[in-house]
């Protein structure tokens, strides 16, 4: 019920927020490659459907994982646009560790590989961070899911061992060489890391009645560790560097719902923006927030995009988690 509750909210953020004034869109589109039919379903390919895909993260040299959330599935995306099933099914919501063929997860949502290659699922409805390590076994699956962090069901806020910790609705993660897994948790107004078996809190919630964040949404990480974070509540950009607190990074605009962001090769910032239907491009250091793909409303054509929710740079491709379409959509990188 709170997801639910959350998602109307959200709804209505958008909402208000979709007025765009089209200033520096591009005048040629870009080539896209659309996968997914557009209506919502699972399938995985020849014709593969998705029902809200909301979360991207690299999966080898080619391909990328999507949370696919109300399939309640993890899916595997190639370079070619072939779809297939990681882990999940719509028949299989709930919470259920063991080989990936059996396993259950509930509105998974984050998603993120360790150089180790494994896998952190952030489930919204469970509460839980769920983790995926691979294995050789008789039945074909790939991995072994188990809990890394959380109770199942249960909310709240707390730090400490990683199976008594409490979450509230997990979003994003990313994976950090130094933090462990890092994770938006939105229901807290956090950013908590799991590391060692052990959940701390690395900034957000309420000191001296004054709201660190409000929505943290999604979170990516610079070259220098640096924390990048959009909050789809105050609609701007945080940055933390590792070891210290937060700040907002100035923008010649406020957000429109942000809730994605990746960095470029670069080491700039794309964000998603739902309440513009739009991609956009942001330097790192902030300043001017540049149009970059979408036509500014929402739309099912192959360069229009409805309530983005994602966005991944890998592979020389752009990759884009386009939510009310349940599609992804895949460009080449960099935009001409």
């Amino acid at each position: 019920m709170k997801l639910i509750c959350f998602f109307l909210v959200l709804g209505l953020l958008v909402s208000l927020s979709s007025c765009s004034d089209g200033v520096g869109r591009n005048k040629s589109a870009p080539k896209v490659l659309v996968v997914g039919t557009g209506v919502a379903g699972f399938a995985d390919s020849p014709n593969p459907q998705f029902n809200k895909p909301i979360r991207l993260t690299p999966y080898g040299s080619d391909s990328i994982l999507v949370a696919d959330i109300f399939n309640h599935a993890i899916r595997v995306v190639d370079i070619r646009g072939h779809v297939t099933t990681l882990s999940g099914a719509p028949d299989r919501k709930g919470h259920k560790d063991g080989l990936s063929s059996q396993a259950q997860f509930d509105s998974p949502h984050g998603v993120a590989v360790s150089e180790g290659g494994l896998i952190a699922v952030a489930e919204a409805s469970n509460h839980t961070i769920r983790l995926l390590e691979p294995v050789a076994a008789e039945d074909g699956s790939k991995y072994r899911v188990t809990t890394l962090a959380g109770v199942p069901k249960k909310s709240g806020i707390l730090d400490g061992g990683a199976s008594t910790a409490l979450f509230n609705s997990p979003h994003g993660v990313v994976w950090s060489k130094s933090l462990g897994f890092v994770v938006c948790d939105i229901g807290n107004s956090r950013i908590r890391a799991i590391k060692n078996g052990v959940v701390t809190t690395l900034s957000g919630g309420v000191k001296a009645n004054d709201e660190t964040f409000k929505y943290p949404m999604d979170l990516t990480l610079s070259q220098d560790g640096s924390i990048f974070m959009v909050d789809a509540g105050f609609m701007s950009l945080f940055k933390q560097p590792e070891g210290q607190i937060p700040t907002v990074v100035p923008l010649d605009r406020p957000l429109k719902t942000p809730h994605g962001i990746c960095r470029t090769p670069e080491d700039d910032l794309v964000v998603a923006e739902m309440g513009s239907h739009d991609l956009v491009l942001i330097k790192k250091d902030g300043g001017s927030v540049q149009h970059l793909f979408g036509e500014g409303k929402a739309g099912s054509g192959a360069n229009q995009l409805n309530k983005p929710a994602a966005v991944l740079v890998h592979a020389g491709k752009l990759w884009i988690a386009d939510l009310e379409n349940h599609q992804i959509k895949i460009v080449d990188w960099p935009l001409e």
